[in-house]
Formats: structure tokens, sequence, C-alpha cells
């Protein structure tokens, strides 16, 4: 099982690549409702992943009638979006929270809060290294916490690492169906000793081989012409309504 900056621009070629990201074939699924998103239109090449995730409950908009599908998604949101899924298939997320960790960026009404310290817990995320101290003003004792980074845009390899684990966590096995391997992907010599988190080449290869991520018209998986893709909001409900689709998951 896989354990484990901002910056101030956009890259345009995030945008761009998002249009011909992964497709699943036909869906099963089908809305039996209309959105209320005037950014995200029938036709559109994540309309059927924006339409699930937001019928589902996995996913809401950015105003009442905005998805903003080319949006960077940060780590607490995809969390949260895979720890909603894990409680449509039955997990305890709360039950699995160590009350002993105590992470200083998440306060106790943030509407992520309970996926976040799951996702720490069970190993969706890896392990949080960043820390600090202070001192309890009653007891004068010393206590530890550490930071999570929540807003912190997310790539590709990290986005691949969270849904393998997420996998592992629910023991759904992945498939094995493409014959791909990251060596096969123009970008490998780039990516390959720049990825953030330890495992994330693991994790990119087994959702390539599932299907659920594919790379770009250039060739590339994670990388654009200026460094690494951060992975939008459409993108992102795109590879979580795949891996559903591929994965069995009924939601």
């Amino acid at each position: 099982m896989i354990r484990a900056k901002k910056a101030g621009r956009k890259i345009a070629s995030v945008i761009l690549a998002a249009a011909i990201l992964v497709t699943a074939a036909a869906p099963a699924w089908a809305s039996s409702e209309t959105m209320p998103f005037r950014d995200v239109k029938e036709g559109d090449w994540c309309y059927d992943a924006a339409s699930f995730m937001y019928e589902k409950g996995l996913m809401n908009g950015t105003s009442p009638d905005e998805f903003s599908p080319d949006t960077f998604i940060t780590k607490e949101m995809f969390v949260t979006m895979l720890g909603r899924l894990a409680e449509k298939e039955g997990a305890a997320i709360r039950e699995e929270i160590n009350p002993l960790v105590h992470l200083q960026d998440i306060r106790q009404s943030d509407y992520s809060r309970d996926y976040v310290y799951w996702a720490d817990a069970v190993g969706i995320t890896p392990p949080v290294t960043q820390k600090g101290w202070s001192v309890d003003k009653d007891t004068q004792q010393q206590e530890e916490f550490y930071y999570w980074q929540p807003d912190e845009w997310i790539f590709r390899e990290q986005t691949a690492y969270m849904m393998s684990a997420f996998a592992d966590e629910l023991n759904i096995t992945m498939p094995e169906t493409v014959n791909l391997r990251l060596e096969d992907f123009a970008d490998y010599d780039r990516f390959r000793d720049r990825l953030i988190w330890d495992g994330s080449d693991e994790a990119l290869e087994r959702c390539v081989r599932a299907g659920i991520l594919k790379g770009y018209p250039t060739g590339m998986l994670v990388m654009g012409d200026m460094g690494h893709n951060w992975v939008t909001r459409a993108e992102a409900a795109q590879m979580i309504y795949n891996m559903c689709e591929i994965l069995g998951i009924d939601a």
C-alpha cells in the first residue's frame, strides 16, 4: 500500500490540455438533472464528469451558477472529494481520525476538516513533516502541531498518489489494461527526478495502466511548456469520474 508552491502565474498549457484529458467510454451513468452552472455546457469535454460529480454530491460549484472548470484545484478540495466518495462507499471517516494529531492550518469550522484528518490518518496523503510548537496557556506545556498546507495547488502526480492510496484504503484492485509505462511518455526524463511526493511514480504508473490518466497530445504526462502542470477543477472532476467508472465505484 502506498503511504507516504503555489506560484504567482497560471500555466496556459494546463487549460489547453484540459480539453483533451482522458475521457472514459460512454458512461453507464447518465445525469437526471440539469446543472445550474453557466460555464459548463452540454457538449463540453468535461460535462459528463462535472455533472456526475455535482449530482452525486462530490463536488459543488464555486458560486450558485459557476463551476469554474479552469480554476486550479487545491489539495484540500481533492481530498474532500475523495472523502465524500469514501463515505458513500461506507467508510467510517470520523472513526479513522487520530485525536492526537493537530494540524495548525485546519480549523474546526473548515468544510474539509474531517476529510483532511482522515486522509492524513489513513495515508491518502503522505505524512506531514512541517511542524511547529506552541505553549498551552493553561498548562504551560509545549504542544507540537503540523502544517498540512490545504491551499496548495496540486500536480497530476499528487492526484495519482491520492487516488491510488484511496483504492488501497478501500481494498479496490486497480486493473492493468493499458500497456504503457512512464518511460513511454515524452516528459519522463524531465519529471522522473522531480516528483514532489515519494511513491508518486508508482501511483502515476498504476493510474496510467488502469486507464484513469492518459498523456496530453504533446506526448507528455505531467509536464507543460513551463514545468509541472497544475490540475484544474475540470481535470479533477474527470479523473475521479474516470476512477469511479473504471474501478466500478457506484457513488
